[in-house]
């Protein structure tokens, strides 16, 4: 159920420092053994576990309020994780290509399966954390404009850059929220993921039950 999972390629950025490039691991197998042996969130599948940290850590970044988080505009928007700041990793043509593919898909079906779907909504996920998710979805119409409430559906789309603790935490913080579909898209790999409590494993399509929805990845990986 967990094979065939990509690898991620690189790590994410924070808006106040950009760090290296981090490549899969293909050491010596004494060190492969020893990330295989790591904790994984639930979510993770083990595969996942052969991408190394990076070693370098950031410098401390500057905290910033709530209030000023929310008073300033970031182009493109970012994420607000407990006073910081975080780039959200976005720009390549295939990452803005299958955003657009899958937010038309919803959009072009709105009033059929009675949701609202909007790109880089900001969605508070906990007092002090803010997630700008790549394309979201509630059911009926939405009433805030920052979303204080879980979506029904919460998709993120891989870039090479993403790193996968900055990966880890997105979908602990989505499900921990209370979204009840969360979504994994690879336009390298043309895969998709779902993301539960109970882990992670791919699918060949993206359905929801109450309301019934349904996206084939035909329709977003063709070219």
């Amino acid at each position: 159920m967990l094979g065939n999972v990509p690898v991620f390629r690189g790590h994410a950025v924070e808006c106040a420092n950009r760090g290296r490039r981090v490549l899969p691991d293909e050491g010596p197998a004494g060190a492969c053994q020893q990330l295989l042996r790591r904790p994984l969130n639930p979510c993770v599948p083990p595969e996942y576990s052969r991408v190394q940290e990076d070693p370098d850590r950031a410098p401390t970044a500057e905290l910033v309020s709530i209030q000023e988080y929310l008073s300033t505009s970031y182009h493109p928007d970012c994420d607000y994780v407990d006073g910081v700041v975080e780039e959200r990793n976005l720009g390549e043509h295939d990452h803005a290509r299958l955003q657009m593919k899958v937010a038309a898909y919803f959009f072009m079906r709105e009033k059929e399966w009675g949701i609202h779907v909007v790109p880089e909504q900001r969605v508070q996920v906990s007092p002090t954390r803010f997630r700008v998710p790549d394309v979201c979805v509630v059911v009926g119409t939405p009433t805030e404009q920052i979303f204080r409430q879980p979506p029904f559906i919460c998709i993120e789309v891989l870039s090479p850059e993403d790193r996968l603790s900055k990966v880890r935490q997105k979908i602990d913080d989505y499900l921990a929220f209370g979204v009840r579909y969360v979504w994994l898209l690879d336009p390298q790999t043309r895969k998709a993921f779902r993301c539960t409590s109970e882990g992670m494993h791919q699918v060949q399509e993206l359905r929801t039950e109450n309301p019934d929805t349904l996206v084939p990845l035909a329709a977003l990986f063709e070219s």
